[in-house]
């Protein structure tokens, strides 16, 4: 067996699981293609965060443009916070909480990350409604190229 990975936005990941250059692929929320099984799913336990102790500026923060928690994020912000604002891309997760924690701006992010990193206690966290849109991730495969690991992909918990 031979493991290659490959690391993009939602959309691209799909893209090339449709044209069977990637055999399985974890993507963010529901995929809602002909042709596409999902084999797990788990849940990122999302966050809004933002500085504990500073005014957060009117910036939404996002690790790809593309990004599915970007454009979510995006959407919640426009209905609840604020409709004018900027977005900055940062492909750094460090870099991007550092910017957050010194009031740059927000970011929607997964507990995971913030742990990862050491920002958990430096962040304000806000655990946001997932009613307005399904943000799990989930592991999927083509129905007509199931992995010969298929049983033991349904068992995983990350």
């Amino acid at each position: 067996m031979e493991l290659e990975l490959f690391a993009s936005g939602t959309p691209q990941v799909i893209s090339e699981l449709l044209a069977y250059k990637v055999d399985i692929a974890f993507v963010t929320g529901s995929p809602n293609h002909k042709g596409i099984i999902v084999l797990n799913k788990f849940s990122d336990g999302l966050y809004m965060v933002e500085s504990k102790n500073k005014k957060s500026k009117n910036t939404i923060f996002g690790y790809r443009e593309t990004s599915t928690h970007l454009k979510y994020f995006q959407k919640y912000y426009k209905n609840n916070i604020s409709d004018e604002y900027k977005v900055t891309i940062l492909e750094n997760y460090e870099v991007l909480l550092g910017c957050i924690k010194v009031g740059m701006g927000k970011a929607f992010l997964s507990k995971i990350i913030i742990d990862k990193y050491g920002y958990t206690n430096d962040l304000k966290l806000t655990k946001l409604a997932q009613n307005e849109c399904d943000l799990e991730t989930h592991l999927v495969c083509k129905e007509d190229n199931i992995p010969m690991i298929k049983k033991y992909l349904t068992k995983i918990k990350l």
